[in-house]
């Protein structure tokens, strides 16, 4: 038992050692001038991807209806919806906030799935298949039509002939990188407005305070804290061992003779 129980410890440990790795790399390569984004930029286009499906799919769970989404080459993207939403402003700050809190959000269940084995591949299968049928329903730019689908093939064939420990650790890398794409657009957070395939238009932290109260920048500061909590918490649960539940020491009535 004492063996079984130290080979689980072993187990688990070196996976959450991995996410730590993920983690610290990850956040390294972000402080690389330039040769930062050239290496993560294929995460910069997924997470502009979740973070376009996080308004999108909050203004539908909200009554209205997500009509196209626009990924561009330099990695910012748009959403659109239409419609009359529940609760009025509230509900239009609330797909304000879908934004850059879908990213941490789906990055945080990607890392918790990824910590039972049985549901890692099922959890990367179907990943793949939402950026498929996303593409068929409502991307409209001519880049995100070519580059996503790539995206979820790819996903779609490791979760298919890879072996457990590089599916668990694309499912976990995913994640680490949907909780830095919000690191990503700090600058994007903390202004007022941004430019979009050329375009001017308003931050989703400056529609929030437009549609109810407080200046941009406490907006901003708010979703920030909430990823960081978000991902502190998801790290803990990472480094549960519920297995030990299932194997503790037997007690006095379990022995027979």
């Amino acid at each position: 038992m004492t063996d079984e129980f130290s080979n689980i410890e072993k187990k688990d440990n070196r996976g959450f050692i991995i996410l730590i790795v993920l983690t610290v790399i990850t956040f390294v390569v972000w402080q690389i001038p330039l040769v930062g984004r050239f290496i993560l930029y294929p995460f910069t286009i997924l997470g502009t991807w979740f973070h376009e499906m996080g308004h999108g799919v909050t203004a539908m769970l909200m009554g209205g209806s997500f009509e196209q989404l626009e990924i561009y080459a330099d990695g910012s993207g748009l959403a659109y919806h239409s419609g009359s939403l529940f609760l009025g402003p509230i509900g239009r700050a609330a797909v304000a906030a879908g934004g850059p809190l879908g990213p941490p959000l789906a990055g945080s269940l990607m890392i918790i799935l990824s910590n039972k084995e049985k549901y890692v591949k099922p959890v990367l299968i179907i990943f793949g298949a939402l950026i498929l049928i996303s593409v068929l329903l409502w991307v409209r730019s001519w880049f995100g039509i070519i580059v996503l689908p790539l995206y979820a093939l790819a996903i779609i064939f490791i979760a298919s002939r890879a072996n457990p420990v590089l599916q668990k650790f694309t499912l976990q890398f995913l994640g680490v990188q949907g909780f830095f794409s919000v690191y990503q657009s700090l600058g994007y957070l903390f202004s007022s407005g941004g430019t979009v395939d050329g375009s001017s238009i308003m931050s989703d932290t400056g529609v929030i305070a437009d549609s109810l109260f407080l200046p941009h920048w406490v907006w901003a500061a708010s979703i920030i804290a909430l990823s960081v909590f978000l991902f502190v918490k998801t790290l803990s649960y990472a480094n549960r061992r519920p297995e030990k539940a299932a194997l503790q020491k037997p007690s006095i009535t379990d022995y027979t003779v």
